[in-house]
C-alpha cells in the first residue's frame, strides 16, 4: 500500500506537469505566427508559409492532446502506462516540430537550435533519467544529420536572409561543426544536470510522504493509548 501510494504521488505530480504543458503549448503557434510577421516586418526573408504550416502542425496536435488528457482520470496507478505513453508523444511530436523548424530556418545555423534545451528539461522532468540522456542524443545526432543532408544537398537548405545575407553551410562547414559540437556539449551537460535535481527532489518527495506516513502512524497509536 505505501509502495502504491508513493506512485500515486508521482503519477499526479506527472499528470499535473502534462496538463501543464499542453496549456503552455497553446501560446506556441500564435508566437510562431508573430514571429514570422515580425521578422519580416524587420527585412529578413525566409521560408515563412512554411513555418506558419509547421504552428498549424502543433496547434493541430495539442488539441488532440487536450482531449486525450480527459482519459487520465479516476486511479491513476491503473493508467500508469497510459500516462507514460502520452508523456512520449507529446515529447516525440515537440521534437518533429522543432526539426521542421530548424530546416526550415537555416538548418545548423538556425537560431531556435537551442531550444532544444527547453525540451531536454522537460523530458528530465516528466520522464525517466535515461529517457532524457536519449533525446538529448536523438537532438544531437539529428542536427548532425541535418547539417550533412544540407550540405550534400539531399534536401534543400532553407536559409534565412538578411539584407542579401546568410550562413552558407557550403562555405562554412568548420564553423557549422563547432557549433554543432558547443550545442552536442551544451545538451548532455543539460540532461545531466536536468536529471540529477530532479531525482533528487523526487528523493526528497518521497522522503517527507514516508514521513508522513510514520507521523500518521504515530497519532494513530497515541490516540488509541489515550482511548
Amino acid at each position: 500500500d505505501k509502495l502504491i501510494n508513493r506512485k500515486r504521488i508521482i503519477l499526479r505530480e506527472l499528470q499535473q506537469r502534462l496538463l501543464w504543458f499542453i496549456t503552455l503549448r497553446w501560446w506556441v503557434p500564435p508566437a510562431i505566427v508573430a514571429g514570422v510577421f515580425v521578422a519580416k516586418a524587420l527585412g529578413f526573408e525566409f521560408a515563412a508559409g512554411e513555418v506558419i504550416l509547421v504552428s498549424v502542425f502543433i496547434l493541430a496536435y495539442n488539441v488532440a492532446f487536450h482531449f486525450w488528457s480527459y482519459r487520465i482520470a479516476g486511479d491513476l496507478v491503473e493508467h500508469e502506462n497510459y500516462i507514460i505513453r502520452f508523456t512520449y508523444y507529446q515529447v516525440v511530436l515537440d521534437y518533429v516540430a522543432m526539426f521542421l523548424l530548424i530546416h526550415l530556418t537555416g538548418g545548423a545555423a538556425s537560431p531556435f537550435i537551442f531550444f532544444f534545451i527547453f525540451h531536454i528539461i522537460f523530458a528530465s522532468i516528466l520522464l525517466r533519467p535515461t529517457s532524457s540522456f536519449v533525446f538529448a542524443a536523438i537532438a544531437g545526432v539529428g542536427m548532425i544529420v541535418v547539417a550533412v543532408a544540407e550540405y550534400m544537398q539531399w534536401v534543400p537548405h532553407h536559409p534565412v536572409v538578411f539584407r542579401d545575407a546568410s550562413i552558407n553551410l557550403a562555405s562554412q562547414p568548420v564553423h557549422v561543426a563547432v557549433e554543432l559540437a558547443f550545442f552536442n556539449t551544451s545538451v548532455f551537460v543539460t540532461a545531466f544536470f536536468a536529471t540529477t535535481i530532479v531525482r533528487m527532489l523526487r528523493k526528497r518527495i518521497l522522503r517527507l510522504r514516508k514521513l508522513s506516513e510514520t507521523l500518521s502512524e504515530m497519532n494513530k497509536k497515541l490516540n488509541a493509548l489515550f482511548s
